[in-house]
């Protein structure tokens, strides 16, 4: 990370709380700081618990002048963070959480993996 970019974990972890430990995108409940209790609680190997970590996205990502502020900044499990930013042009937040929430509705996201 730039040493002009602060860090996420303050900001990130208000928005985990703020948002009752639920994924922006896809609503499913993610860990913050225990891959094991969480794995365990959800009865998924911790492979699998991996993809529900917590990050910290950027609605307005820093490429396009989006800033670490709290309005700008949301909890959002690792599977859909990669996700929205592994095509060459990313979805805006609002059309990805779209996309998702179609998904998810159709079975065909991350959601197979936690009953």
């Amino acid at each position: 990370m730039s040493n002009n970019r602060k860090s996420l974990k303050k900001v990130r972890t208000n928005a985990y709380n703020h948002q009752n430990e639920k994924c922006y995108y896809c609503s499913h409940s993610m860990w913050n700081s225990s891959l094991n209790s969480f794995a365990k609680s959800h009865s998924i190997s911790t492979k699998q618990a991996q993809y529900f970590q917590c990050t910290g996205e950027h609605l307005v990502p820093h490429s396009e002048g989006g800033n670490a502020k709290r309005r700008n900044i949301v909890a959002a499990c690792l599977f859909c963070n990669r996700t929205r930013h592994k095509v060459k042009n990313a979805l805006s937040a609002v059309l990805y959480k779209q996309k998702v929430k179609n998904r998810v509705k159709k079975g065909a996201w991350n959601c197979g993996l936690i009953v």
